[in-house]
């Protein structure tokens, strides 16, 4: 039933923020870089370089310095949250 997988919800007018987007930026920064991937080569005197490659594939989700950003940023889904389908959520 198309009508159940709809969020319930009576007062949808008041839901804030009424839509949300997931964007993707490209960033250039360098010292993300040298805590990110350069502190595996050396952790309390061990090479732990092996775990770049498990590091590097990891999406990551944080407040940037605007003065990194090299791209510009892309809209890449957007949901208007009072009419958001729960099927729309679920990640495939």
């Amino acid at each position: 039933n198309k009508a159940a997988e709809k969020v319930s919800c009576p007062r949808a007018e008041k839901i804030y923020p009424d839509i949300c987007t997931i964007s993707l930026v490209a960033v250039g920064d360098m010292n993300k870089h040298v805590d990110k991937l350069l502190f595996w080569d050396d952790v309390y005197g061990f090479d732990m370089s092996c775990m770049k490659k498990a590091v590097i594939p990891e999406a990551v989700v944080e407040v940037l310095d605007p003065n990194t950003l090299i791209s510009t940023a892309s809209v890449i889904k957007s949901y208007y949250c009072p009419l958001v389908e729960i099927a729309c959520l679920v990640r495939r």
